[in-house]
């Protein structure tokens, strides 16, 4: 049996660790080729090649040196291969430019997603962040 609270801890440990990096390539390999992302704002992006561009951005710009915390709320079985995940994400040392920033540099949001088996290895398929102003 899958212990899926360690299944998501592990995962969102290697998503942040890769944002600390900005390392878009190991984000990527947090992702499923042809996973959905959309954003806190409602932004919608499909597959790798969609995924790196936003990453890219980011990284290019307002989240250039942030650090990506996630906390794991809650991880629910939904059958052997898949698992969906609540989370709440907080962004520090944010410029003045990054969407829904508080004074301290700071942007938090919520989020969930769907954790798929590939294999021996799970990966994240969808990931609905949530709680920004637009």
């Amino acid at each position: 049996m899958t212990d899926a609270l360690a299944v998501g801890r592990a995962i969102e440990a290697a998503y942040d660790r890769a944002w600390a990096a900005a390392d878009v390539g190991d984000l990527l390999g947090c992702l499923t080729p042809d996973v959905l992302l959309v954003s806190p704002r409602g932004d919608v992006a499909r597959g790798h090649d969609e995924v790196r561009a936003v990453f890219e951005g980011l990284f290019a710009g307002w989240a250039a040196g942030t650090v990506h915390t996630s906390t794991v709320l809650r991880v629910e079985p939904v059958a052997d291969d898949v698992l969906v995940l609540d989370g709440a994400a907080r962004l520090t040392g944010v410029g003045p430019d990054g969407p829904g920033v508080d004074a301290d540099g700071v942007v938090e949001h919520g989020y969930t997603e769907v954790l798929v088996r590939r294999g021996d290895r799970w990966l994240i398929g969808h990931v609905r962040a949530y709680g920004l102003p637009r």
